[in-house]
This record gives structure tokens, C-alpha cells and sequence, in this order.
């Protein structure tokens, strides 16, 4: 702090009568009221530059100064006082100067126009974009949640030109009211270039019309090979038939580390061979949400029932024994019917490979039932198996409440028991049939016993259930 400063904040001894002069956050120097600016912005999400510019005209010149106090644009499109600030958007833009920006166009979760619909919304967020559309090369993130799908401004459509910087890109709405088309091609009219893109949120329905019929159809506009995590949601069953098949030969263009398939009415007519002829093991991680059974056994089937590093369920049904593809991880979530629970974690009992961690979520399907007959091996023309998941080390439960700590002590204690009976043999090793269990994390479910709290805390290395802590090797 300079001299000048450091007098003006510790005065000497004022003299009667004298009024000594009024010392403010102005009389700093403007290196130091620039690191207050950046503690603000870095600590405060609601503050923005245009907020600290207002205050006055000191503070306005040496905020306009730093550009990079200008690269993250939030813009609400159902402002409820007045007509949408463009002059405010350009400001940013010129501020910003050339520096990469991140975009979020959103609607105010405190105001929501009446009966559910917004009929200028759509020409309000075209007017957004052809303010930004000059900027597209800076773009480095978009996103967008509005009201009406139809709202949306769709690569290939209404995003044309180069986006080289763009890494994450989602176009996500409240009401899914956009209509699929099932003539041959589609509106494309022209490429969006997206060359470091790596994150891809869409509705199915324009993810169909944009990538996979231009891609399957016209031999050409392929999605971006860079992208790494896609989540596709929502394609409902009035549409025209979306074939299985067909989406994923467009997504097998692309790296596709996660992958994420919610709400989805696909068509699974295709009877024909799979899609690979090996076993696909390039996914990291798959999470189906509102998924029916005959889709998940198909996309299983079409990848040659692929290996992941995890694999997530959630309020999926399944109605059948298909086998579905392996994982090392597997999450189950908010399944309320017990046959479907059995069936999901029995489909890897065929499976030659390991699932390590399973962990069960809000899950009314796992009853005190339903764990009996996970609790002893069944006959094979091969000998005894486990019937599910041989191989589980870790085991995770949150949330469900109808079973009883007995229930869950007895299927460890047969694991348990039938692993120390092969002499506790490695899995890798002859005479393997079942691991011991050796993490448990349990939350919110149901009371622990006092007998079962023993029995877990000598023979479970790990045990958290709620805030009891135990385990024969708790200090690691």
C-alpha cells in the first residue's frame, strides 16, 4: 500500500475543531481495489462485472479495463422488467476484447410466464444469437435451458460456421415440444465447425435430426469424433420410430467415454447381427434413466454385450433375462419393483467378467426377500455358482428402507462363509467361487442390530452405517 494511502487510513491525531477529511475504498490504490474486484467475482457468483461498473464512474473505468472480468455472459431471456438488454450483451463482447467466453442463456426460476408457455421466447433468444453469432470463434461454452425446445438454436440448422474453441455444448429445455420430422433429410443447412468439442447435451429429437440422419442418410455430417460425453434425453413415442440401431452406429463415430440415454422411446425392430463383432470396450461409463428392458438388452446386443468401467440404472424396468453388458461399477437407483431388481443384477451372472462395487439407491425393490436368494449358490451343469455378482468387493446402500440388517447380514456372512470354505482363494485362482465382501456403506436405510453391528465390525474391513463406524481395519 503506498504512503499516500497508508496516511489517508491511519491519521494522525485530529485536531479540535478541524474536520478531517472522509478516508473510502476509492482512496485505494487501483492494483489493490483490483484484487478486492477479483476476491468478489471469484467468491461472490451473483456479483458481475456490469454490477461493479454501476457503482460509479472510478470503478467503471478500471473494471472496463480488465477483459477478463468479461468472459462469462449469463443472460436471462424471460426478464420481467423490460426488453432484453442486447447494449448489455455487446458490452460484454466488446469488454471481453478477444478472449475466450462462456455463454449461459437461461430463464429466471423466479418468474415463469402464466399457463406454461411463452410465446416470444423463441424470437427473444433469436435475437440473443444474432448478437453472439459474430463472437462464435471466442465461443468456448454454450449452454442453454429454456422453456420451449422449440426455442433451442440447433447446429447445422441455426448454429452455422466456426466454433473452434467450443468445448462444451447443452440445449436443454423445461417442455420437450419440438416435432420430429420422418421425411429422409433433414434441414441441415450447413456445418458447424466444433473441432475441440468434447461435451454434447441435446434433446433426442434434434439430436436425431441434426447427427444421425445426416450422418446415416446423406453420407456426410458425421457428429464430432472429439466428443467424449454425450447425454441424449428424451424422444417420445409419438415421434416417427427412432431406431436403436441407428443411433448407435452415429455415436460409434465419436470417442464416447460416458455416455447418458434418458427417457428414450426407441425402436428395436432390427433383427439383424450385431453392430460389432468384438466386444466394444472403449465406453468408460454408460447411465440409463426411464429406460424400458427390450432397449436395454438390444443396445447390450448391438455392442456385442461391451465391458464398462461403470454402468448406472435408474427407474429402468426390465422384463425379461436378456444378458446385459458387464461392468467393474454398477449403480442401481429409484427401482421400485423387486423381479426387475432381481433380473437386473442376475443378466451378469453369465458374464466372465468382474463388477467390483454395486451400490443401490432409493431402491423399494430391495427387500429383505429379495436378498435371500442372492445368499446361496445355485447348480450349473458346470458345478455351483454364485447367482450374482461373484466378484463384489465394496457394497453401497442409501435410502432403501425395506430391509432388515439381518436380511443383509446373512448374504455377507454366506459370501463370507463360502469364500473362507475355498480357502480363500483370489479370483484369478482355481477353486474360486465367491469374494468376501470387504467395504459396506450404508445411509438412511434401517436400523442396525447390535448382533449384525458385531458380526459386521469383525468380518468387513470397512464399515460406515450412518454414524456408526467399524470394521476390522476402520484406520485405513
Amino acid at each position: 500500500m503506498s504512503d499516500r494511502c497508508a496516511a489517508k487510513l491511519s491519521p494522525e491525531p485530529s485536531t479540535p475543531g478541524i474536520r478531517e477529511p472522509l478516508v473510502t475504498v476509492n482512496d485505494l490504490p487501483a492494483d489493490v481495489l483490483l484484487l478486492v474486484f477479483c476476491a468478489v467475482r471469484d467468491t461472490e457468483s451473483h456479483c458481475t462485472p456490469w454490477a461493479l461498473a454501476s457503482v460509479c464512474h472510478t470503478w467503471r473505468e478500471l473494471v472496463e479495463n480488465v477483459s477478463s472480468f468479461w468472459t462469462r455472459l449469463v443472460i436471462w431471456v424471460d426478464e420481467p422488467n423490460g426488453p432484453l438488454p442486447l447494449a448489455r450483451i455487446r458490452k460484454y463482447l466488446a469488454c471481453s476484447r478477444e478472449l475466450p467466453i462462456d455463454i449461459f442463456i437461461s430463464r429466471r426460476r423466479e418468474w415463469q410466464p402464466p399457463m406454461g408457455t411463452d410465446h416470444e421466447e423463441k424470437a427473444r433468444v433469436k435475437a440473443i444469437m444474432d448478437v453472439l453469432a459474430p463472437h462464435m470463434k471466442r465461443w468456448r461454452s454454450l449452454l442453454l435451458r429454456l422453456l420451449h425446445s422449440d426455442s433451442l438454436p440447433l447446429p447445422r440448422i441455426d448454429l452455422v460456421g466456426h466454433a473452434d474453441k467450443l468445448k462444451i455444448l447443452s440445449l436443454d429445455s423445461i417442455i420437450d415440444d419440438s416435432a420430429a420430422s420422418d421425411e429422409a433429410a433433414s434441414p441441415i443447412t450447413g456445418e458447424f465447425h466444433t473441432p475441440e468439442l468434447t461435451e454434447l447435451f441435446m434433446k433426442g429429437v434434434h439430436f436425431r435430426e441434426v447427427y444421425v440422419k445426416p450422418c446415416l442418410q446423406m453420407s456426410q455430417f458425421p457428429p464430432p469424433p472429439t466428443l467424449q460425453s454425450i447425454c441424449i434425453s428424451k424422444y417420445e413415442s409419438h415421434h416417427p420410430p427412432f431406431p436403436l440401431v441407428d443411433l448407435l452406429l452415429c455415436l460409434l463415430h465419436c470417442v464416447m467415454t460416458h455416455l447418458r440415454l434418458a427417457d428414450l422411446a426407441l425402436d428395436c425392430s432390427y433383427t439383424g447381427p450385431p453392430i460389432l463383432e468384438t466386444t466394444y470396450t472403449r465406453l468408460g461409463s454408460v447411465a440409463f434413466f426411464d429406460i424400458t428392458g427390450n432397449v436395454l438388452a438390444e443396445f447390450h446386443r448391438l455392442l456385442s454385450h461391451p465391458v464398462f468401467a461403470k454402468v448406472s440404472y435408474t427407474r429402468c424396468s426390465k422384463d425379461d433375462n436378456a444378458i446385459l453388458g458387464a461392468s467393474y461399477s454398477l449403480d442401481i437407483e429409484g427401482i421400485t419393483d423387486a423381479m426387475t431388481l432381481l433380473k437386473l443384477l442376475l443378466s451378469a451372472v453369465r458374464s466372465p467378467h468382474l463388477c467390483y462395487e454395486v451400490s443401490f439407491k432409493d431402491c423399494d425393490g430391495l427387500s429383505s426377500e429379495v436378498m435371500k436368494p442372492l445368499s446361496r449358490p445355485f447348480a450349473t451343469p458346470h458345478g455351483e455358482q454364485w447367482p450374482a455378482c461373484p466378484y463384489i468387493k465394496a457394497l453401497t446402500f442409501q435410502g432403501c428402507k425395506r430391509f432388515h440388517s439381518s436380511a443383509l447380514r446373512s448374504l455377507l456372512q454366506a459370501r463370507y462363509d463360502a469364500h473362507a470354505a475355498s480357502g480363500s482363494v483370489g479370483e484369478d485362482e482355481p477353486g474360486f467361487m465367491v469374494s468376501a465382501v470387504k467395504e459396506l456403506y450404508v445411509t438412511d436405510c434401517c436400523e442396525l442390530a447390535q448382533e449384525d453391528l458385531e458380526w459386521f465390525d469383525r468380518h468387513v474391513a470397512v464399515v460406515r452405517w450412518d454414524d456408526w463406524t467399524g470394521g476390522y481395519d476402520r484406520r485405513s
